[in-house]
């Protein structure tokens, strides 16, 4: 089962909000177990950016799936714990063991 990556970079502001929308727009209706938001790249999250993720999330939820985020900086990582989103989204450290871990998940053996 193949799970699908989006990679986001750079900044994550108000002016590039609309392009990783666009991105991820695809995979709200699309099949499958869920998505894996890949933040390797990413240097800064706005709250705008946030909120993107929530209701990525939100809709992926309200479908039986998933949205899972890989591979956060340290400081992306504290952002998205201090915050307690860590509660609503699995946080993984490489792209491959978040997608093993969605694709379980949807098989069932989790």
């Amino acid at each position: 089962m193949t799970v699908p990556v989006v990679a986001a970079q750079g900044e994550l502001v108000q002016a590039s909000i609309a392009a990783l929308e666009r991105e991820l727009e695809p995979y709200l209706d699309a099949k499958g177990p869920g998505l894996v938001l890949d933040l390797g790249l990413v240097r800064f999250m706005s709250s705008t950016a946030l909120g993107l993720f929530v209701r990525t999330g939100k809709t992926l939820e309200e479908q039986g799936r998933v949205l899972v985020l890989a591979r956060l900086s340290r400081p992306m990582e504290r952002l998205i714990r201090t915050l307690g989103l860590d509660e609503v989204f699995p946080l993984f450290r490489s792209v491959a063991e978040a997608q093993t871990w969605v694709a379980q998940r949807a098989a069932g053996e989790l």
